[in-house]
């Protein structure tokens, strides 16, 4: 409605200017109304220029997260995490991702679900994974979209050595630092069973796609949980941030 009206505002000045006509005095309301019609319309143009841009436009950010845990004099472990690269037939941040995860030198790689929108994009995909194993051990979940009925018993990983944690935990040594990795599917929370046989005095990281999880994780032993799903807004707007994140929590883990 905001493009319609403010397209008929300049068609209609657009086609006095031509006919050199000059516009005939306006009340000051109507005067702000097409000065809020025009520049909401400006605003509206430059959100979807920003829209083409932003998914080719990867950032990193880092994060210290203190533990405890870690031995004495222990190195710092690397992790990258990645979430929802939602991958369609045409390939837009998956290709830059493995140079700059090679250049944060990780110790292991984390990926925490919605790997496709269409399953054209399992081709972009798999590529990705592959050559972020030949990086680090890579370690992922699933997350909601992994349970479409169109993209059930996709075989997401291909011959990449992916370790898929499904309601389990593996224990890796890095540097000779133990820590464990645990997993849990979007839709199967069997916390019980994925920290089962975790070693609670050592590091303990868990991967889950939906950040309102961590409010289940007090008194587990867990240090660190990695989260997705709400593509950090998405949409959002300055000052006030998401306008959705399609969890429980609201916007509190945005």
């Amino acid at each position: 409605l905001v493009f319609a009206w403010a397209g008929i505002i300049l068609l209609v000045r657009l086609i006095r200017l031509i006919r050199r006509r000059p516009l005939a005095p306006a009340r000051a309301r109507a005067r702000w109304c097409e000065r809020i019609s025009l520049t909401l319309a400006i605003i509206g143009v430059a959100c979807l220029i920003w829209s083409a841009i932003e998914p080719y436009w990867p950032e990193v950010t880092h994060t210290q997260v203190p533990c405890a845990k870690l031995s004495a004099g222990a190195k710092p472990i690397r992790i990258v995490h990645i979430s929802d690269t939602h991958c369609e037939d045409i390939a837009r941040a998956e290709t830059q991702l493995p140079s700059l995860i090679a250049e944060q030198k990780p110790d292991l790689i984390c990926f925490t679900g919605d790997a496709l929108t269409h399953k054209a994009g399992l081709r972009h995909f798999q590529k990705l994974m592959d050559e972020l194993t030949r990086i680090a051990p890579v370690y992922a979940v699933h997350g909601n979209w992994e349970q479409k009925s169109w993209i059930r018993g996709v075989d997401f990983y291909g011959d990449a050595p992916v370790h898929v944690l499904d309601s389990r935990a593996e224990r890796v040594v890095i540097n000779g630092q133990p820590i464990w990795l645990a997993g849990t599917h979007q839709y199967s929370q069997n916390l019980d069973g994925a920290l089962a046989e975790v070693n609670t005095d050592e590091p303990v990281v868990l991967l889950h796609h939906m950040p309102d999880v961590i409010l289940k994780l007090p008194g587990r032993g867990v240090d660190l949980c990695l989260s997705g799903h709400t593509h950090g807004g998405q949409i959002a707007l300055p000052f006030y941030g998401a306008l959705t994140t399609l969890t429980p929590t609201g916007k509190r883990f945005e």
